[in-house]
């Protein structure tokens, strides 16, 4: 472990350590940035003996007052050594009490040591230790971010954070108020925020202006004392004061049977400006220049002084002295109490100048007052603050990559106390933005998901959802990993650095996870929805496009998964990304989507099922020639036949060979069709005579090349004797990249597939039973191959009717299921024993 540094009084001294591997970070900017650390005296008359520091030059580090000392890191383990030299009682005191939780006190509370981690927090942290529950002394460190360059990227992140936030506000107010300002540009910003206070305060000053030279003055009635004979109404006060014979002067009879003193007390009406309207102006200018110095004093608080930060400080003074002049303004300075509780005045909402004047102090007031969300967020929490920026960019980007406008009542939402910023960790918070050509897009943080399709709740960070006509709804998911790795086994793996191994996982995790139901139907196994998913870590290449060449964004495309740089000045990979996605239509985002290769295969085969094969037969007395010919002229022709309509829709060709050409005779080539013609035989050349008449109508497949199958068709039964074959038969592609055997070959649909598998996969014997090729249509499916089990029961596919079983001495029995026909020949068998 390296030492840091030391702190040492007569009482007690203490050691701070880290490791000896350095803490390695992506980028090397805070190099340029000092260290913190500052000690302080708790106790009077305590004396630091000694305190030394590293990172500074070694004939300063022990001078107790400077404040430079060694830069520490988040997400490091430091051992901590603290031991009390007078055998007095210590203790290591931290105001967030799970920085402390790897800390051990041994020795009756003399010795304190262990591991101090400040995870992802950055920023100043203060510790104080104290001897016998008495403070000793303080010292104050600065945690810096490990993955970030903290000159440029973490206070990038921070102002970017901070102008979403006042963007959101002044797109609040300016939509919710029906303000005309005009943009410099599309994204507000805290320059627009504050550009949009100095508009309302010059409203406010406006309206004060005219409030002042035309107040609207309310009525009061004074307490005086005036002469007896001067009393012209006899209100409630005058007669109190006659009953109780008070008031000034010698007594008289003024009234028959009663003395009156000659002054008496009275109430006198007249106008004033101190009214519950003007108290309650007054009152938010107190409120709305108590917050203006509140966020300066903030401002100025923080450590680094941006030329940013000072426009904002002078922008602050300024308004804040435009509302200290308001205040002098005479009736409101003249209206020193507070307006009545739950005070509510129709004066205020419509007489002229008071409500200019309640709109403006109202929207100072929303405007100033942003709580809840990255605003209140320490900002110590940079992995958390990360998270945050991380949505509000996506939300940014889409809104300029589709051209829909950022609903923000949905993420801004007026309280009594101000306006509150709806992004808090574990909270859902949902943005929807709409495009003019129906489609929806929603951005959801913290998306929550769970339900009956759903066996481990799941909650990504990010979840955006297209909503297109005609598709089911797609979704892709972002996930904010403030983790970076970039060891040697790493790059060598990915080339670049990247999120942690098990970020990655997740999102497979996601993706296998998160399923859903067709909306319109229940029936069925639920389907995935995520089309793609990739983690964002905050990096930021070294050289331009490097990243290109990641495995990790290669595979994004590929794959559906994989991970994306993310910083204030990186984010041209996710722009490019939700640029390419969102500029294209359903079926274009749908194709990224990976499919299950059974999935494919199954739909394959079910448009082989659909493509009609004929199984060409050679001529018998010359077929080597025959199919030498096939091969040079690239046709085939058969005989017109009116019972067989499925000639003319012929979507390949496959040729038998007879056993006089191979042993045993096999379907042994195919070709696709691309054309079919009809014409008479006396058209067609050959080299052999023809035994039809020369007008007989010829069906004429034009052939693409005919090629060898890499595996034939074999003509053996399960007796191991082929069967003869002299006439044309018809197949399916599906049946042609299936069948080994002959028998098999004739097993067009995918049912009949189905009923194969099923029962060779439960054991059950059978044989196929190929039926002769009669009329094929679907209408008559006598056709089909046969299923024959023992017993004389025997099943084939029925076409729209399902299966047709037939036993001896029974009606046949029809099945609409593979699954329904394999249970009731298992339950004859059982009942057979």
């Amino acid at each position: 472990m390296n030492k840091l540094f030391e702190i040492q009084t007569e009482d007690v001294e203490l050691c701070w350590r880290a490791p000896v591997k350095s803490v390695s970070k992506v980028s090397d900017g805070c190099n340029e940035v000092s260290g913190h650390l500052v000690v302080r005296e708790l106790r009077a008359g305590v004396e630091l003996t000694h305190v030394w520091r590293t990172a500074v030059p070694e004939s300063i580090a022990c001078i107790p007052d400077l404040t430079v000392g060694p830069r520490l890191h988040e997400q490091t383990d430091y051992r901590v050594y603290a031991r009390s030299k007078a055998g007095k009682r210590i203790d290591l005191l931290h105001a967030d009490p799970n920085i402390r939780k790897g800390l051990v006190t041994e020795d009756d509370g003399r010795l304190i040591f262990g591991t101090i981690n400040f995870q992802s927090e950055v920023g100043f942290s203060k510790f104080a230790l104290t001897v016998d529950g008495k403070p000793e002394f303080e010292f104050e460190l600065e945690v810096f971010p490990t993955k970030l360059d903290y000159k440029s990227d973490y206070e990038q992140l921070v102002a970017e954070t901070q102008d979403y936030v006042s963007g959101l506000v002044f797109e609040y107010l300016r939509s919710t108020y029906k303000l005309s300002v005009p943009l410099l540009e599309k994204q507000s910003s805290t320059v627009e925020w504050l550009l949009l206070l100095n508009l309302v305060v010059k409203d406010l000053e406006r309206a004060c202006a005219f409030i002042s030279h035309r107040p609207v003055r309310g009525f009061t009635r004074e307490r005086q004392t005036v002469n007896a004979d001067k009393v012209k109404r006899l209100d409630s006060m005058v007669r109190k004061s006659i009953h109780r014979g008070s008031g000034a002067g010698c007594e008289s009879d003024f009234i028959i049977g009663l003395p009156v003193r000659e002054r008496l007390p009275s109430l006198k009406a007249g106008a004033t400006l101190d009214t519950p309207e003007h108290r309650w102006i007054a009152m938010q200018l107190r409120r709305i220049r108590d917050r203006l110095i509140a966020l300066r004093s903030n401002e100025l608080g923080k450590a680094h002084k941006t030329e940013r930060r000072l426009k904002i400080i002078n922008d602050l003074r300024s308004l804040e002295q435009r509302i200290l002049m308001l205040q002098q303004i005479e009736p409101f300075k003249i209206s020193s109490e507070s307006p009545p509780v739950g005070f509510a005045s129709l004066q205020l909402l419509s007489a002229p100048g008071y409500s200019e004047c309640y709109r403006a102090c109202n929207m100072l007031s929303l405007g100033l007052q942003i709580e809840g969300g990255p605003v209140n967020l320490s900002l110590k929490e940079i992995s958390l603050l990360y998270e945050y920026w991380c949505f509000l960019t996506v939300v940014d980007l889409l809104s300029k990559a589709t051209g829909g406008q950022v609903p923000v009542s949905q993420l801004v939402r007026a309280t009594s106390n101000g306006l509150e910023i709806q992004l808090k960790k574990g909270k859902e918070s949902i943005v929807r933005i709409e495009q003019g050509d129906g489609r929806r897009i929603e951005v959801t943080y913290n998306k929550s998901i769970s339900g009956d399709q759903i066996l481990i709740p799941q909650q990504p960070d990010i979840m955006i959802s297209l909503e297109e006509a005609d598709w089911p709804t797609l979704r892709l998911l972002l996930d904010a990993k403030y983790r970076v790795s970039f060891d040697d086994r790493y790059l060598a793996r990915y080339r670049e650095p990247g999120p942690d191994e098990d970020a990655v996982n997740v999102l497979h995790r996601y993706r296998d996870a998160i399923l859903e139901s067709n909306t319109e139907s229940t029936i069925g196994r639920p389907k995935r929805s995520i089309i793609q998913a990739a983690a964002l870590f905050p990096y930021q290449e070294t050289i331009p496009h490097s990243y290109r060449d990641s495995r990790l964004w290669e595979s994004l495309d590929r794959l559906g998964i994989g991970a994306i740089p993310l910083l204030p000045g990186c984010k041209q990979y996710l722009e490019e990304w939700i640029t390419a996605l969102f500029s294209s239509g359903g079926w274009s985002i749908a194709d990224q989507a990976i499919r299950h290769q059974a999935a494919e295969r199954s739909d394959d085969w079910r448009i082989a099922a659909s493509e009609p094969v004929l199984i060409g037969v050679l001529n018998a007395g010359a077929p080597a020639e025959h199919l030498s010919w096939i091969v040079n002229t690239k046709c085939y022709y058969m005989p017109l036949l009116r019972s067989h309509p499925r000639q003319l829709f012929v979507k390949h060709v496959a040729i038998y060979s007879p056993s006089a050409i191979r042993k045993p005779g096999a379907v042994t080539h195919r070709a696709k069709v691309s054309g079919i013609e009809v014409k008479p035989r006396s058209q067609i050349v050959t080299s052999w005579p023809s035994g039809r008449p020369g007008d007989e109508l010829q069906v004429v497949y034009q052939l693409e090349s005919l090629e060898l199958m890499r595996e034939p068709v074999l003509n053996l039964a399960d007796d191991g004797k082929g069967r003869r074959v002299s006439s044309h038969r018809w197949a399916s592609r599906l049946s042609l990249e299936r069948a080994r055997t002959l028998s098999e070959l004739f097993l067009e649909s995918e049912p009949e597939w189905r009923l194969y598998e099923q029962l060779r996969a439960s054991g059950i014997m059978f044989k196929l039973v190929p039926a002769a090729p009669n009329s094929q249509t679907d209408v008559d499916s006598s056709w089909r191959t046969w299923f024959e089990f023992e017993g004389g029961m025997r099943v084939r596919h029925a076409g729209a009717n399902g299966f047709r079983l037939e036993s001896i001495g029974m009606e046949p029995l029809f099945f609409p299921s593979v699954q329904l026909v394999v249970e009731y020949i298992r339950s004859v068998w059982s009942r057979l024993g």
